[in-house]
């Protein structure tokens, strides 16, 4: 067994090790690089956000760039507060986030594609010119409020994944008691965020890069307030962060469908219209001068072949990540059925109960939703796979052919040559 400690000292077999290895597991269990802060790309935008749990609309409020970085970590996680007003937030528990909009020219501004595929942690982003000073700022939000920094890496990797690790503190004033923290990973957004149960009080940050992941924070804000009631429940930030993951990947599915029928009618091939239960007959382009020609044919089927390369690639992270989010709604459900066992003495353990069942009823439904979606994109594989066959078939009847026709041609040439040198 090995533990990374905060002075990235760790013990293996009682023996101390004091130098970093290329890849390690830190405290917070996840392998990271000793450099993944060094990929984080900076930062142009941070909110606060503060929803109590008797308010009907959250405080959202802009962080001025001079804002002063221990100013952020007590708003986030106050640490002098009197013990005798531990009971006042226990009353009136509070969700703090502070939201990051990161760095990112290409997902602000989709025309602009990198010049090749992007590698997570590799990619061609302009960093921020402060993104050294926004390092130390993270750093320290992390460390302060107690969430894992491991989120941070799985952040800049592009990593779809979950954590939840738990810990006891001695008395901080708010913070005294025990203390779980998790994150939750995707490629356009994360979250972190430390629970602490003696207060009830919930500490976050999410990241989003700037253009697609602005939408994800509406849907973030917005599923908030639908579930307001259940802000003091320390994996409502998981299951939103899973629910509106996964309506984009289910809308991703849904688009390949339509781009695979539009592919199957560009080269000129019969399809069985599911829908209706009917043959559609092959598309031909009336506009087209010959669209049955040997050119024209050829034409289509390159072009068709490129667009399976592109579709296919985009399936198999579609069928990853559905396979990925049923983990991680198993990964709730464990955190849920943990919650509930730390409430034997809490005086609201019925309604208490009453959530966790709630929650339960809820992921049930994703579940559902999710293996239904799954079956979708497996059978589109199959599809996608069979029309790749029909394709490669016919490219070599069209070779075949063509191979036919030159053998025919130099015969004939070959005949006229020897005819002339016999009558020349």
């Amino acid at each position: 067994m090995f533990l990374l400690c905060r002075n990235q000292t760790f013990e293996i077999s009682q023996t101390v090790v004091t130098h970093m290895p290329p890849f390690y597991m830190n405290s917070d269990g996840f392998i990271l690089s000793d450099n993944d802060l060094e990929k984080y790309n900076g930062h142009h935008r941070v909110d606060k956000y503060d929803l109590a749990e008797d308010a009907a609309q959250p405080n959202i409020t802009r962080v001025e760039p001079d804002t002063p970085v221990e100013e952020l970590k007590q708003w986030l996680r106050p640490t002098e507060i009197r013990e005798d007003a531990v009971d006042r937030w226990r009353a009136n528990p509070a969700l703090r986030i502070l939201l990051i909009e990161t760095q990112n020219q290409f997902s602000r501004n989709p025309e602009n594609n990198p010049s090749h595929r992007t590698i997570p942690g590799q990619t061609e982003v302009i960093p921020h010119p402060d993104r050294k000073k926004h390092v130390e700022m993270v750093k320290e939000l992390f460390q302060h409020a107690r969430l894992p920094l491991a989120a941070v890496g799985a952040y800049t990797k592009a990593h779809i994944t979950f954590l939840t690790s738990y810990e006891v503190f001695g008395k901080e004033g708010i913070c005294g008691g025990d203390v779980t923290n998790y994150y939750c990973s995707g490629t356009s957004w994360s979250i972190a965020w430390s629970y602490f149960h003696k207060t009830r009080h919930t500490a976050a940050i999410m990241f989003y890069r700037e253009g697609d992941g602005v939408l994800r924070r509406n849907e973030l804000e917005h599923e908030i307030l639908r579930l307001r009631q259940h802000i003091t429940h320390p994996m409502l930030l998981a299951y939103i962060k899973t629910h509106v993951s996964l309506l984009w990947t289910f809308h991703l599915l849904e688009q390949m469908n339509g781009q695979t029928f539009e592919i199957e009618k560009s080269v000129g091939l019969a399809t069985w219209d599911w829908v209706l239960d009917r043959e559609i007959e092959a598309y031909r382009d009336p506009d087209a001068a010959d669209p049955d020609s040997e050119e024209a044919v050829a034409r289509a089927q390159k072009a068709a072949v490129e667009r399976y390369n592109v579709l296919s690639g985009k399936l198999t992270h579609i069928r990853f990540r559905l396979r990925s989010f049923r983990e991680q709604i198993l990964w709730i459900r464990r955190s849920n059925g943990a919650y509930l066992t730390s409430l034997e003495d809490d005086q609201r353990l019925h309604t208490r109960q009453q959530e966790r069942a709630e929650l339960e009823v809820m992921l049930d439904r994703m579940d559902d939703f999710t293996k239904v979606y799954l079956h979708d994109a497996d059978t589109l594989a199959e599809r996608l796979g069979q029309q790749m066959s029909s394709m490669r078939d016919l490219v070599k009847q069209r070779d075949s052919r063509i191979s036919l026709a030159i053998a025919d041609i130099n015969n004939e040439l070959a005949w006229q040559g020897k005819n002339t040198n016999r009558y020349g």
